[in-house]
């Protein structure tokens, strides 16, 4: 068990929410948010994780959402599809180019009804065939602290 940090409905961060990684370290698949967070409607969950590439690399970002998904890389909206859907791998292809180092993606999960769950990885080809080589990802382990939070993304804006 460890410690996580959740988006309120006012969008203002709750520290030290308690959370059970659903998964094991080395698994991969989708995402349960219904499992994590329970179940509700027209609300949104926020994930994120770090990326480190060895060197310049050019790749995919392929993304499954149930309901609809927004993605930032560096603080710099990649992707968004307000899409109302069941979740399936590889929904979603986003070309993106990583410098060597560190990279902040943050994915938004929105939730209209039903089931609500996401999955991602990176790829060197749009099929998803290759894995991109020299690029790792890492979750946080605990949660963030208010001295070190790290910045929500705004919310979209409202409809017209």
């Amino acid at each position: 068990e460890a410690a996580w940090s959740a988006v309120a409905p006012d969008g203002k961060i709750a520290f030290g929410q308690a959370w059970k990684r659903p998964f094991t370290a080395a698994a991969f698949g989708v995402v349960d948010l219904v499992a994590l967070l329970g179940n509700g409607t027209n609300v949104c969950a926020y994930a994120g994780c770090t990326i480190t590439a060895a060197a310049d690399v050019q790749g995919w970002l392929l993304l499954g959402s149930d309901d609809g998904v927004t993605a930032w890389l560096d603080d710099k909206e990649v992707w968004r599809n307000p899409a109302m859907r069941g979740v399936t791998p590889d929904q979603d292809h986003v070309a993106v180019r990583l410098a060597a180092g560190e990279h902040q993606l943050v994915l938004r999960i929105d939730q209209g009804g039903g089931g609500w769950g996401f999955c991602a990885r990176l790829a060197a080809d749009e099929a998803g065939t290759t894995p991109l080589a020299g690029v790792h990802l890492s979750c946080p382990t605990r949660a963030a602290t208010p001295a070190a939070a790290p910045a929500v993304p705004d919310a979209p804006p409202a409809a017209p």
